[in-house]
């Protein structure tokens, strides 16, 4: 399906041989299942595709729920910037299934040019179970405000949320957008060289590091994401506030577990997931990661254990995860237990991928 040739719709490249999608010059990743969702939505976009075609194209004689199905959706529409309500790259057909809508032009990979990339953000890690308003809403703060802090307590989830909302801004900059991680910074100092150092500004001896920051900034159109401000309050909160003042069209996000405090500062507060009898959020992620652990959960058998274990984590996406983690050596009947009886179960419980959360 579609070898030989890229399609281009919107700001995104799809390119099928490399299974890749650009959106403004940034690869963005799709889970496995979402990317053939997509390339097949894409071959078929001449017609609405019905939801049974697609978890038979896609997962053929497995069973899937259109949950499953639902959510690969929601995956593509977050890494293209649909945010499902414009419904401008896939359209629901009520009733039915999907269709995808965006025009779209097929290009020659031999007449296609490489497309710049700009800046540092990681590629996405998938879908954000339980998030979708919080990034609807920080989406739209950050558009509307040059400063906006995501402030909640460790484990909540604010480097995801900002990452995963950063992801679905990258047509708003064209400069880039630049993660800048604080977690291993010490002082003031190593702030201003760690910006220094992922922005590719250079500087001369003997120059202050914040007016160089100040100086390679002037002119851009980019977003900074500021991730872990809470030790360094006083340094970070004097940086961007100069950048704020000289650099008109630079936008800060920024992830905290205090407001920084400066001037035209939009905070927006992370809580945790919510917990409910029936299941909520909270639930639907351990049961997410408890899938992607390679150990679906049975509802009738598991799901009192499970409700118990995220009252017992309050709901904190990070507990929850590497409880869920778990699940690969204990029932979460086990986890419950251990959880009850103060054991540390949670320790180690991922070997790799992002510490922060």
């Amino acid at each position: 399906i579609l070898e030989g040739v890229q399609l281009s719709f919107g700001d995104c490249v799809l390119d099928c041989d490399r299974r890749e999608l650009v959106v403004a010059g940034t690869p963005v990743h799709l889970e496995r299942r979402a990317f053939d969702v997509l390339v097949y939505m894409v071959h078929n976009r001449d017609r609405a595709v019905s939801k049974a075609e697609l978890l038979d194209e896609i997962w053929g004689d497995r069973f899937v729920s259109e949950a499953t199905l639902a959510g690969n959706i929601r995956q593509i529409r977050a890494a293209v910037g649909d945010d499902g309500r414009t419904q401008a790259v896939i359209g629901t057909v009520h009733g039915h299934g999907y269709r995808f809508v965006a025009a779209a032009v097929e290009v020659s990979k031999r007449e296609s040019s490489p497309m710049p990339k700009r800046g540092n953000l990681p590629l996405s890690m998938g879908v954000l179970v339980g998030r979708d308003e919080a990034m609807s809403e920080l989406v739209d703060a950050v558009r509307a405000h040059r400063l906006v802090s995501v402030v909640g307590p460790g484990g909540v989830g604010k480097t995801r949320l900002a990452l995963e909302t950063a992801q679905r801004l990258v047509a708003t900059a064209p400069d880039g957008i630049w993660l800048v991680p604080l977690d291993t910074a010490a002082d003031g100092e190593e702030v201003e060289r760690l910006a220094l150092s992922i922005l590719e500004i250079e500087t001369q001896q003997g120059r202050p590091l914040a007016e160089a920051i100040l100086t390679g900034l002037r002119g851009q159109r980019c977003l900074l994401v500021l991730d872990n401000c809470e030790h360094l309050l006083d340094p970070v909160s004097g940086l961007v506030g100069g950048i704020l003042r000289s650099c008109p069209e630079v936008h800060i996000l920024a992830t905290s577990r205090e407001p920084l405090e400066v001037e035209g500062e939009w905070v927006q507060p992370l809580g945790s997931l919510p917990v409910t009898a029936q299941g909520g959020d909270a639930v639907a992620l351990f049961e997410e990661r408890a899938r992607q652990a390679g150990r679906p959960l049975d509802p009738a058998e598991d799901r009192e254990a499970v409700v118990a274990i995220c009252e017992l984590v309050e709901g904190l996406p990070l507990a929850l995860e590497l409880a869920a983690a778990r699940v690969r050596s204990l029932t979460p009947q086990e986890i419950r237990g251990r959880l009850e009886a103060g054991f540390g179960v949670l320790a180690g419980s991922r070997r790799r991928g992002p510490e922060r959360h």
